[in-house]
């Protein structure tokens, strides 16, 4: 039997609206269908900075002892994958045709899947209406 494919995807008044340094990452939980592969990640940002797009398995996310951390895989978007229509507007960066396996080992959420925003660029992300960024995961759950 198939696959049923889902989309989550955050929200810019409320999600990923703080300012990040370098090498930060702001960490987001969002309610799913019981996901088992993740397909597709889209970013939307004002700014045209490098991603990484981080999938963790529990709310606890990154540990500083590597027994505890439950990073399952990221995403990677460079300044130059970010398009822009007309030159203006939102930069958009998108992957597809992704084979990210996921499963939550917290037994509270194992409805979520968390996802860490990490910007790796030199120029630091901005908080508010100047700094917005989207994050849309399609992802695939058992029927």
């Amino acid at each position: 039997m198939g696959r049923n494919t889902h989309v989550t995807r955050s929200n810019k008044d409320t999600h990923f609206t703080g300012a990040l340094a370098t090498d930060a990452m702001e960490l987001e939980s969002f309610d799913v269908q019981s996901p088992t592969k993740i397909i597709r990640v889209t970013l939307w940002a004002d700014q045209q900075l490098d991603w990484d797009v981080m999938f963790f398995s529990s709310s606890g996310a990154d540990d500083t002892d590597a027994d505890l951390d439950t990073m399952i895989d990221w995403v990677e978007f460079t300044s130059s994958d970010g398009k822009q229509i007309a030159g203006a507007g939102l930069y958009r960066y998108s992957v597809s045709g992704l084979d990210l396996r996921f499963k939550s080992t917290d037994a509270r959420d194992s409805k979520q899947v968390h996802i860490g925003l990490i910007n790796r660029n030199a120029t630091s992300k901005n908080a508010g209406a100047t700094g917005e960024v989207v994050v849309e995961v399609e992802y695939e759950s058992d029927p």
